[in-house]
């Protein structure tokens, strides 16, 4: 089988693939690399044949491990796999499991204190109580702005002492509840007397929370905007993303005995948690019962030994996915061993 026919074949095949120009190029490169070094070692039929899986395997993990030994980056040796199962894919041929390269998890953009108290001083002199409110919701929840754009009048339970946010299409289309503290509830609150002023007359509890001048919910990029505008004036050359990574590495460093990062940052259960390196913790439904219900559900603390050892994570490693893993694998465990606990009963 001749090396320039099997490339005009998958050319016409990754022409009809519905992907970028930029992915169409990756795929087109090492696929061209990948078929030259399987022509130049005379394994391009037995990579290509029926029954050739076997052959396939070997090929791929050896191809993996001599991209590795070129110093290549794990996200270009696994684009490079990938380009290889697209060759595959394109015969109609089954893709052998061959392990990508795990990638190390970035350090948390977390703000300093220095950095975090230049954004508040600039956020309370916003002159709009709408932007004041989103600002204090994203640095005291942790929120993501997708998340913040979406919620409704009726998604915020405000009394007197107490507050909270229902999250009803989070990442993953989770649903979960973050709970305000009393900065985010004031702030709230004078957002949504201005609200009930609005020239739309919108009704106390029902449609958009946050409204545009034209009446209509404020876009996700409208959002990004009001974020880069205070953190520029701040000084500090970071996304909104950064100010939920602040939320995370602060509660961690207060260690919270209610371990509420599980609360503020939803994301998915508990073994994917673990898997990639990352606190995210998920807040289930409230549990609707009596008091011995609630008891029953309610999170316990870290033991005296455990809270030792959350005591000695060092602070540089603070801000990194590594000193947050500790954290999560001592949630994880305290959260698994309550929920069988009330599973058997």
């Amino acid at each position: 089988m001749q090396a320039e026919q099997i490339l005009a074949d998958y050319e016409r095949w990754l022409g009809r693939q519905a992907l970028a120009a930029r992915t169409r190029s990756s795929y087109r490169r090492w696929v061209r690399e990948l078929v030259a070094h399987l022509a130049d070692g005379g394994e391009l039929d037995a990579f290509l044949a029926v029954d050739g899986e076997d052959d396939r395997r070997a090929v791929l993990g050896d191809w993996r491990r001599r991209l590795v030994d070129r110093g290549l980056a794990p996200s270009t040796v696994n684009l490079a796999l990938a380009a290889a199962t697209s060759l595959l894919d394109a015969r109609a041929l089954p893709a052998p499991r061959v392990p990508r390269v795990e990638v190390d998890p970035p350090p948390a953009r977390a703000l300093s204190r220095e950095q975090l108290h230049a954004v508040e001083r600039e956020s309370d002199r916003l002159g709009s109580s709408r932007d004041r409110a989103i600002m204090v919701l994203l640095l005291r929840t942790g929120l993501r702005i997708g998340e913040v754009s979406e919620l409704d009048a009726s998604d915020v339970r405000l009394t007197q002492r107490t507050g909270e946010l229902v999250v009803r299409h989070g990442k993953g289309d989770r649903r979960r509840i973050v709970p305000l503290s009393r900065s985010a509830r004031t702030a709230l609150r004078a957002w949504r007397i201005d609200r009930e002023r609005h020239p739309s007359n919108p009704a106390r509890d029902e449609g958009p929370l946050w409204l545009s001048r034209a009446g209509r919910r404020l876009s996700v990029r409208s959002i990004g905007k009001l974020v880069a505008g205070v953190m520029a004036a701040a000084g500090v050359e970071e996304s909104a993303h950064g100010l939920r990574h602040t939320v995370a590495t602060q509660l961690v460093r207060e260690h919270r005995r209610d371990l509420t990062v599980w609360i503020s940052r939803g994301r998915c259960s508990v073994p994917a948690r673990i898997r990639r390196r990352r606190v995210h913790g998920v807040q289930p439904d409230p549990v609707r019962g009596g008091a011995r219900n609630r008891r029953r559900h309610r999170q316990r603390a870290p033991r005296t030994a455990e809270r030792r050892r959350l005591r000695s994570v060092a602070p540089d490693a603070e801000r990194r996915a590594g000193a947050l893993l500790a954290l999560t694998c001592l949630a994880d465990s305290k959260l698994t061993q309550t929920h069988q606990r009330v599973d058997r009963d």
